[in-house]
């Protein structure tokens, strides 16, 4: 009985020692994949940065930027077929009121709705 008694003692600090072999495993498993995912991404960086600094800038600008240049035959009769610019805060469209025979420029705020209420 006695000796029974120390067989499954000895099986149970058996288990107990497997599990935390296994837990140390696992745990030594994931700090290598932690070290090799930083080390991947730190060499896909380099590689990025790399290809980056090889590509010449052959881009004649000017040239480029006239191909898309806006041009009206005519004057637009509405505010939205009418030339936008601005900055995402200000901004200002062209356009022809056909009924008071007059040329229209609007400049109004992004932040500033109709009538003066504020949106923000």
């Amino acid at each position: 009985m006695f000796a029974l008694l120390i067989n499954i003692e000895e099986g149970v600090d058996f288990k107990q020692k497997a599990a935390k072999k296994r837990k140390e495993i696992r745990a030594k498993r994931e700090r290598g994949m932690k070290k090799l995912s930083a080390v991947l991404v730190v060499l896909f960086g380099l590689l990025i940065c790399v290809q980056a600094a090889d590509i010449p800038n052959k881009v004649d600008w000017k040239c480029f930027m006239a191909q898309h240049d806006l041009i009206w035959d005519e004057m637009p009769l509405r505010w939205e077929n009418g030339s936008f610019g601005g900055n995402g805060y200000t901004g200002s469209t062209i356009f022809v009121n056909p009924n008071l025979q007059e040329i229209k420029v609007l400049v109004s705020r992004s932040d500033i709705g109709t009538l003066g209420i504020r949106m923000v």
